[in-house]
């Protein structure tokens, strides 16, 4: 097997410690000089691996879309051939599957700076509604005879549940309220 590029290394090394540093310190606070301290590089080898601090950020979002869709697909075939959504829901709500805390941090990070990065802003919700699709096609599968409004209502609440209770993770014990949540779901895909 032919052994990782140098740059290719340094790549993944640099977003590596770029990801440190927005855990930390958010997007904003993530300064060059952080990253290559995280990194343990000069710093003018960031621009030489990466680029610029923008194209740092669009790597680290392009890393993070790619990650987490391809969490999606892998789930897609586990996927029973009836009761879909409730099996859906049992994975969103799985301590195994569950995004770790540190993912969590990174997509708040990113979620928060694209207020003020428009390019940065499209990206992340292409991917959501990619993510929403996915959901609404599942709860379809199971629920065929649902109008389509109810099946949008019921994905974009069930959406909001798990988003929540994931975005809470990094809190640690919340004394019940993960478990409440997939139930919580659960009662709301009951309604169709």
């Amino acid at each position: 097997m032919a052994r990782p590029s140098k740059q290719a290394q340094r790549e993944t090394e640099i977003l590596d410690a770029f990801e440190q540093c927005v855990v930390r310190y958010g997007i904003e606070g993530a300064t060059l000089q952080h990253i290559a301290d995280e990194a343990g590089l000069a710093r003018p080898l960031l621009r030489h691996y990466v680029g610029n601090r923008e194209e740092l950020v669009d790597a680290l979002t392009e890393r993070y879309i790619k990650k987490t869709e391809q969490i999606t697909d892998d789930m897609r075939p586990w996927l029973p051939e009836t009761n879909r959504a409730q099996a859906m829901i049992a994975l969103f709500f799985d301590k195994e599957y569950a995004s770790s805390n540190y993912d969590t941090l990174v997509a708040q990070a990113l979620v928060v700076a694209s207020q003020t990065r428009p390019l940065l802003r499209e990206k992340l919700l292409a991917w959501f509604k990619r993510f929403e699709q996915l959901v609404v096609e599942t709860i379809q599968s199971d629920f065929p005879d649902a109008d389509q409004e109810s099946v949008k209502l019921v994905a974009a609440g069930i959406i909001g549940i798990y988003f929540n209770a994931d975005a809470m993770g990094p809190l640690g014990d919340l004394g019940g309220f993960h478990e409440n949540s997939e139930q919580a779901a659960l009662r709301l895909l009951a309604t169709l």
